[in-house]
């Protein structure tokens, strides 16, 4: 079942989005002329031979330790490449989309996404995405909404100024 047939059979109001396709969640927000805070990506953890997708916004990153401690788990880790794959196995190579649901597997949302009216959220592969409403989003997924993200820093490399 693709995404766009998973929305339209639980009746959900959406918008499917083409866009330049980009490596990272945050390039595919700036593509999308979007702040990064209403774009959401997901991340596939791997915690016991079980899989968690977390969904957050797109300038932040997971706090593996964090979550764990939210979820009481001993071990939390990025899945692997070849666990993205076995699971999104419908998917372009390296591509998470944030509907849990769709692939059996249960999701917590970060806080920074509540509260934003619209987030765009990935699909299939790195050209798509779906536009929907945040509340729709929490209606049809169900998530734990929890604290469990830390901003993305960017290093910038120093300014060399000339003396005089």
């Amino acid at each position: 079942m693709t995404i766009s047939e998973y929305l339209i059979e639980r009746g959900m109001r959406f918008q499917h989005v083409l866009r330049p396709p980009a490596p990272t969640a945050a390039r595919r927000a700036h593509a999308s002329h979007l702040a990064g805070e209403s774009v959401a990506k997901g991340v596939l953890l791997a915690s016991k031979n079980q899989y968690l997708l977390a969904v957050l916004p797109s300038t932040r990153r997971v706090d593996l330790l964090k979550l764990a401690k939210i979820l009481a788990l001993d071990e939390l880790n990025l899945a692997s490449e070849d666990d993205l794959e076995l699971v999104f196995h419908d998917c372009q190579r390296g591509s998470a989309p944030p509907f849990g649901r769709l692939y059996g597997i249960p999701i917590v949302v970060d806080q920074g996404l509540a509260g934003k009216y619209e987030i765009l959220l990935d699909g299939h592969c790195r050209h798509d995405a779906y536009r929907m409403n945040f509340d729709d989003f929490i209606t049809l997924e169900n998530p734990l909404i929890a604290d469990f993200a830390t901003t993305i820093r960017v290093d910038h490399p120093p300014i060399h100024r000339k003396a005089g």
